[in-house]
């Protein structure tokens, strides 16, 4: 949800994971194969140390129920792994990750979509790959680009994939320990950002 938009850019490119799928089982069977098998993935920090404590968990970044296809991707997430030193990357895993991003990247593949003030966008993360393009923001704290995010689960679905559960059950619960009241609220988001600037500039 866009609570205020960018004084410039910013748009949602969002690109269907089956596309990308299909095309890399045409083009590229092997590389998909290495999707499949998936990658050692490191989560943020505090998502951990607030829920359940893991931190490093295997990920497939497709994988297949019956004729279902679905996709978990996130590009941060392997390359934080690498770099904490909790995997290595081999060519071809780097290999399969960039041809996925080359192929989302296809101007025949995704599609860029405004999103202004007010606006809401559902995207189903299973089926879809998702970024933002490059934006301009203002320079006052008070006009600066701010979206709000929310996941939901939809309890008709299948369950995910268990090779594809970055954050568990587990994790939900202990993450609304966290919450205070109107914590997404702008004006006390606002406030927040503020007070930190604040106390960096002192």
């Amino acid at each position: 949800m866009c609570l205020q938009s960018a004084k410039s850019g910013g748009a949602s490119r969002i690109c269907s994971a089956v596309a990308v799928h299909r095309r890399l089982e045409r083009e590229r069977p092997d590389l998909l194969q290495v999707l499949y098998d998936g990658f050692v993935f490191r989560r943020r920090e505090v998502d951990a140390e607030y829920g359940s404590g893991v931190l490093v968990r295997r990920i497939s970044v497709f994988a297949r129920a019956g004729e279902e296809i679905s996709v978990f991707l996130s590009g941060d997430y392997p390359n934080r792994a690498v770099a904490a030193g909790d995997a290595v990357m081999t060519a071809v895993q780097r290999e399969a990750l960039d041809e996925v991003q080359r192929i989302a990247a296809a101007p025949d593949t995704y599609i860029d979509m405004e999103i202004g003030e007010g606006d809401i966008q559902f995207l189903n993360n299973r089926l879809l790959l998702h970024g933002r393009t490059g934006y301009e923001d203002h320079a006052a704290m008070a006009r600066r680009r701010h979206l709000l995010r929310l996941w939901l689960k939809v309890p008709q679905w299948p369950a995910q994939p268990a090779g594809q559960a970055m954050h568990s059950a587990e994790d939900h619960p202990l993450w609304l320990r966290q919450r205070t009241p109107f914590m997404e609220m702008p004006s006390r988001y606002l406030a927040d950002i503020t007070a930190r600037h604040a106390a960096l500039a002192d």
